[in-house]
């Protein structure tokens, strides 16, 4: 890519990818707080600012950046992650003003007006409960909080209902003026536009952006080694039974991590894995498997997502059997047998190929618009410290082999490197943990 990468004299980085495949640009300002940068009070916070950017600054009220980038033509949004928050405009080339100053706007001089924050934690104790009544994502925050006893990965992005029913309007300036600093966002362009008069326009945008002091990066603690199995069983008021499997893995950076999302693939990734044939196609085990690698700024997981009905809680037609497992114990035992198998067998050169094609092929489909291309050297700059870390990350997978993927199996999937938990429906028995690990054992 002809990508151009420079700061600015306030310590803000830009990344600027001309491209003239279609006549527009994609504007993104990303900002290096994401949740767990947040102390126990801020529980949150950084999601709060996803919601309150865009609700009026200065110069433009409630409701008028959306006016604004509506009549060009564009889309206008934020997310926020545990590393990062990012935001966002879309449209048409020849408003490219139009987009930078709305985000210069918005990330330099929001209002965070009182009676609308208001409103939006309300929106946000909403979102809360919205994912409390949802078993799946209940199960997976349950890993997170098994897996990680002292990083902070192990608390919900959004907060908790009650750290966002404590904050006022000072709790948000606050956090909006230690981290909403240039040394510590990252202006990203991609699209139809000149070099040269996007380098003047970003200048003129943010260029007298100041601060009063340099950033200090929120100190992480690091996650001690795992050296004991961990599990957890819940019942919740759903239909399924939701298995969660994780195990620790290094961070984006790392050499092991190519090889280890090419195993994921090859486990668990469509209906040509491994996962897939054996336990779902033709045992009927599950309702659906997945398995994937987790590759965040710090360290990550590798995580095992299987979704099932017991047979006792189906009815079949007259004289027909039920389908599925007699047992949690039943589905647990094959998950893991196939999982723990990658430690001995050989997998075939074609199975690395089909899987090595998945992993390539989603990187260019993530490409084909220039919105994806701004997000992608985005991402990358803000989790890695590179933007064209993906050709790092693309050499080191050409390099995977059978023998690697044994290695990496046999040195990331053991029995104390496991935590598991296990969502079941509440009218059905659980499962005991000392079974759990004496089946993982």
């Amino acid at each position: 890519m002809d990508l151009t990468q420079y700061e600015l004299d306030n310590g803000m980085k830009v990344l600027l990818l001309p491209s003239k495949s279609a006549p527009v640009v994609a504007c993104n300002v990303w900002v290096g707080v994401g949740s767990a940068d947040e102390t126990p009070d801020e529980a949150g916070l950084a999601h709060v600012h996803e919601h309150m950017l865009f609700k009026g600054t200065e110069r433009r009220g409630v409701g008028q950046i959306a006016r604004e980038v509506e009549s060009a033509g564009g889309h206008i949004n934020a997310f926020t992650s545990f590393d990062q928050t990012c935001y966002y405009v879309v449209m048409s080339s020849r408003f490219f003003d139009t987009g930078l100053d709305i985000l210069s706007d918005a990330i330099r001089r929001s209002s965070f007006e009182a009676e609308e924050l208001s409103r939006e934690l309300e929106v946000i104790q909403e979102e809360i409960k919205r994912g409390e009544d949802d078993p799946s994502r209940m199960a997976s925050l349950k890993l997170f909080s098994t897996a990680f006893k002292e990083h902070p990965y192990r608390l919900p992005v959004i907060g908790t209902k009650e750290s966002v029913d404590s904050f006022g309007r000072e709790d948000v300036l606050s956090f909006f003026h230690k981290h909403y600093v240039p040394e510590n966002m990252t202006v990203v362009l991609a699209g139809d536009f000149e070099l040269d008069e996007a380098k003047q326009k970003v200048e003129e945008y943010f260029g007298d952006f100041a601060t009063a002091q340099p950033y200090k990066r929120v100190e992480r603690p690091v996650e001690s080694e795992q050296r004991e199995f961990r599990a957890a069983v819940v019942d919740e008021a759903a239909h399924n039974t939701h298995l969660r499997i994780s195990f620790h893995v290094p961070d984006a950076t790392h050499e092991d991590i190519p090889a280890l999302e090419l195993l994921g693939t090859v486990m668990g990734m469509g209906e040509a894995s491994h996962l897939y044939q054996r336990i779902q196609r033709e045992r009927e085990l599950v309702n659906g498997i997945y398995s994937g690698v987790y590759s965040p700024r710090d360290a990550g997981m590798f995580v095992v997502s299987a979704d099932y009905q017991l047979a006792s809680q189906q009815e079949g037609e007259e004289g027909e059997e039920a389908l599925g497992a007699s047992s949690h114990r039943e589905v647990v035992e094959a998950v893991m047998t196939e999982v723990f198998q990658f430690r001995d067998i050989e997998v075939s050169e074609a199975e690395i190929r089909r899987a090595r094609t998945l992993i390539e092929s989603q990187a260019v489909y993530s490409k084909q618009t220039i919105e994806g291309l701004a997000m992608k050297l985005g991402h990358y700059q803000m989790v890695t410290g590179d933007p064209l870390f993906e050709d790092l990350y693309y050499e080191r997978l050409s390099e995977v082999t059978v023998k690697t993927l044994r290695e990496v199996a046999r040195k990331y999937f053991t029995p104390e490197n496991t935590t598991m938990v296990v969502s079941h429906p509440k009218e059905i028995e659980g499962i005991g943990l000392d079974e759990l690990e004496a089946i993982v054992r």
